[in-house]
């Protein structure tokens, strides 16, 4: 009678645990049909407008991370370490050259030897 209680409780256990796992797996099962859903909305919408507008907007939006926030012309080549930000070693040149040592993005001061 005693084993017979014991295996009750370790299949009760063992049910609960898989019980947990299943609802687990239901619900990123959902979570992923929902992104199938966004995505093939999207696929479809792109198959529709021929997708070169979105694919040049994205392009357009990398390059202008790329490119230098001072001058937007240039790529960006340097590096202020005291805060991070970076631009055209031209453009930097010209603050320095100028005396003024902050940076354009946050307005830190930087030395010469912040500059990589």
């Amino acid at each position: 009678l005693q084993a017979s209680e014991q295996k009750v409780a370790d299949l009760l256990k063992r049910s609960k645990k898989e019980l947990g796992e299943l609802e687990a797996a239901k619900q990123a099962k959902t979570k992923a049909e929902s992104q199938v859903a966004g995505l093939k909305k999207k696929c479809d919408r792109l198959m529709k407008e021929g997708g070169t507008k979105d694919l040049h907007e994205e392009v357009a939006a990398y390059k202008t991370m790329m490119n230098c926030s001072v001058c937007m012309e240039r790529p960006k080549s340097v590096i202020i370490t005291r805060c991070y930000h970076m631009f055209c070693k031209t453009c930097i040149d010209k603050t320095v050259e100028a005396r003024q040592r902050k940076c354009p993005g946050c307005g830190s001061g930087f030395a010469t030897g912040d500059v990589s």
